[in-house]
């Protein structure tokens, strides 16, 4: 609490009067060195999050607007923000994260292998509770990512977290780390490991670019992208185009490795055709003649429609599974109805459906397990109707192994579920609600 006006540590400043000052009140009162270093602490961890520059806290401005709101308090200094604060905020979150991961039940431990922007092989850990939190990243130096050492990495970050509380295992479709799963399970086989479904959805991406209707035709329209925005006056002619019509946004460029963002760099080009077509024809463009035809031909815009056809079920979904919302249910359904999308589509001749579905199938082979399955048909909106015969007993299978392990009977009312009978499942409005 603020002192009261009798008190000897608060005095009333008030700023000196002129044309550039403000005539505001000034407190100034006495900052405990608790209070200080709370302040440190504070500051420093809204400085970490946001990403703001350590040297923030020397600039003139910054110094002078702190001084104006609190003439006692000083920022800390670069070098202890980069050291004693950087290690303390570190410890404190750490802290505060491990005793949320203490008191959860269940924890689902996803990795992701992979090569930074200096080549140096790096491993990412994250617990999901089911709210994900980065636990650990781990630079593997001169250790190869073999199946061996993954495997003891990740059996390091179960037993530091409670091995029992450890559900699923998700990776991405590497060989090593799928292998690295299976060493896991036989050492503590009660956890299920799977493959990361946004990961395979992104790769099917990669596989719908590659066929015949998309493959050129996508990389012609990053071209074009990438010579507007790579040329200081198409830019500031196309930015010009945009403002002036008020219409096109944009253009955006492919992700690399994030193959599901060619749908939205296409669309993104789609919504600007009116702005392309007029730089097309600007007296001042330098795109090259091929690119100007290509804009002002109709056949070019039907193209990218067909492309965008072709990938955007894929792409929506990856939207969708890559939130944090729990998804696990609506899994089946993302590859039936992509599968359907391909299979109803007048674009693509037979033979590049039987690529496309055949690739579908692979992809599909790879992200769905009988905890999907099972998803599927305790799912009351989906009971399970999409699924044939043996993904039925799959699922079916799955809910029994995992009721006996946690010591529990659940297939009398399973049978009554799938009935839709008995005291509770019998009832109609049960299936209204869930509709």
């Amino acid at each position: 609490n603020m002192p009261s006006s009798n008190s000897e540590s608060l005095k009333e400043i008030h700023s000196k009067q002129n044309e550039d000052e403000y005539d505001s009140p000034v407190l100034l009162f006495t900052i405990t060195e608790a209070a200080r270093t709370k302040l440190n602490e504070k500051l420093s961890k809204a400085i970490y999050v946001t990403g703001a520059p350590l040297s923030m806290t020397e600039h003139p401005l910054w110094k002078d607007f702190f001084n104006d709101l609190q003439p006692m308090y000083k920022m800390p200094t670069r070098k202890n923000l980069s050291t004693t604060l950087l290690e303390k905020t570190y410890t404190d979150m750490k802290e505060e994260m491990n005793e949320i991961l203490a008191a959860a039940n269940d924890l689902h431990l996803q990795c992701d292998g992979w090569s930074n922007i200096r080549n140096e092989g790096i491993i990412n850990f994250i617990i999901s509770r089911p709210e994900p939190a980065f636990v650990k990243f781990l630079n593997t130096e001169d250790n190869r990512h073999t199946s061996d050492y993954i495997s003891q990495e990740v059996i390091k970050i179960m037993e530091e977290y409670g091995q029992h509380k450890f559900f699923v295992l998700i990776g991405d479709n590497a060989k090593n780390m799928q292998l690295a799963f299976k060493k896991v399970l036989d050492i503590y086989p009660h956890v299920i490991p799977l493959g990361c479904v946004a990961h395979g959805l992104h790769l099917l991406c990669q596989d719908f670019i590659k066929c015949n209707s998309v493959n050129s035709f996508s990389a012609s329209v990053t071209n074009i992208i990438k010579s507007i925005k790579n040329s200081q006056l198409l830019c500031t002619l196309y930015n010009k185009i945009v403002q002036e019509k008020h219409c096109g946004e944009q253009l955006k460029l492919p992700c690399k490795t994030r193959w599901g963002s060619n749908a939205t760099s296409l669309e993104s080009f789609k919504k600007s055709k009116s702005c392309l077509q007029a730089l097309a024809v600007h007296e001042k463009s330098v795109l090259t003649r091929d690119t100007k035809s290509a804009l002002l031909e109709e056949e070019f815009w039907v193209k990218i429609d067909n492309a965008i056809e072709i990938l955007k079920p894929c792409s929506d979904w990856i939207k969708k599974i890559e939130g944090n919302d729990c998804n696990i249910h609506k899994v089946y359904k993302v590859f039936t109805n992509i599968e359907t999308a391909i299979l109803t589509s007048t674009i693509i001749d037979n033979d590049e459906k039987k690529e496309l579905l055949n690739k579908i199938d692979s992809r599909k082979q790879f992200c769905i397990r009988p905890i999907h399955l099972a998803a599927n048909l305790l799912d009351p909106r989906s009971h399970g109707h999409e699924l044939n015969q043996e993904e039925e007993i799959q699922a079916i299978e799955f809910i029994n192994k995992v009721a006996r392990d946690l010591n529990l009977n659940v297939m009398t009312d399973l049978a009554h579920y799938k009935a839709k009978d008995g005291i509770l499942w019998g009832k109609s409005f049960v299936w209204t609600s869930a509709a």
